[in-house]
């Protein structure tokens, strides 16, 4: 049984290529103001291609943010989704493939890309419109479902949107 779950746990498909990251917790020993300063110097090390920070570890924790939005004057109008607040690098360093729409870039701030399972359950979002009512942010992409929790929850098919972190 012990060998089986290992197998499921390193067979099981995730979204990303998981073989290619080395993941590392920096959360609370650096500021967020000098994450982007610890990146730049991660991608200086030769063989590395790409470096991102997120707020999360992709396949790894039971349990991720999760936010309500409402799209209309309705208080029943609301979408329910996990949250992942990542750097401008993180759906590429990921090799998570944008569908629709772009990745983000640099000057993204309040721009949201949310998965294909998010677009199948609230089709009224789009794509260059605002997330959610009120919202300067704007839906500029979307990716590919993914498994952001570990193999103990499925959640290949829950809603969930990636934000880019405000490093101010």
């Amino acid at each position: 049984l012990l060998w089986s779950q290992k197998d499921y746990f390193y067979s099981s498909d995730y979204g990303f290529d998981k073989e290619q990251i080395l993941y590392g917790n920096m959360y609370g020993v650096f500021p967020l103001s000098q994450a982007e300063t610890v990146r730049q110097e991660l991608v200086k090390i030769p063989g590395v291609e790409d470096a991102s920070y997120s707020r999360f570890t992709l396949g790894m924790q039971t349990e991720v943010m999760s936010w309500s939005r409402n799209w209309g004057e309705n208080p029943d109008d609301q979408y329910f989704f996990k949250v992942f607040p990542v750097d401008e690098h993180f759906l590429r360093t990921y090799g998570i493939k944008v569908v629709e729409g772009r990745d983000f870039n640099a000057h993204d701030r309040n721009a949201y890309i949310i998965n294909e399972a998010m677009k199948r359950k609230y089709p009224r979002i789009a794509i260059d419109e605002p997330f959610f009512k009120g919202s300067s942010g704007k839906v500029i992409g979307v990716c590919e479902d993914l498994r952001f929790c570990s193999v103990h929850v499925d959640n290949m098919n829950e809603p969930a949107v990636f934000v880019v972190m405000n490093q101010d």
